[in-house]
C-alpha cells in the first residue's frame, strides 16, 4: 500500500514481462517436444539463482534447500530428456 507513483511503470513492465514469458513457455510447450523444451526451462535455474546472486543479494534466500531443489528441478529435467534404451 505504500507504492510511490514513481515505482507504478516498474510494477507494470514486471507485469507485463512475465505474462510474455509465460505465453512464450506455453508456445514453446505446445510448438516442441516437451522434452526438448522442459531442461531448457529447467536451466533458467542456474542463471536466475546466479543473477539473484549478483544483482539483489540481500533480498534472496540461498539457502541449502534452495540450491538442492534447483538441483533436484535440474535433474528431474534432465531425466524427461533421456531417451530410454530398449532391450
Amino acid at each position: 500500500m505504500l507504492l510511490r507513483r514513481d515505482n507504478v511503470p516498474w510494477f507494470v513492465y514486471s507485469g507485463a514481462f512475465v505474462a510474455m514469458a509465460q505465453g512464450f513457455l506455453y508456445s514453446a510447450v505446445a510448438v516442441a517436444p516437451i522434452m526438448i523444451v522442459m531442461p531448457l526451462l529447467r536451466s533458467s535455474l542456474v542463471f536466475r539463482l546466479l543473477l539473484a546472486a549478483w544483482l539483489n543479494p540481500e533480498h534472496e534466500i540461498f539457502g541449502p534447500s534452495v540450491i538442492v531443489g534447483c538441483a533436484i528441478s535440474l535433474a528431474g529435467a534432465s531425466a524427461v530428456a533421456v531417451e530410454p534404451t530398449s532391450s
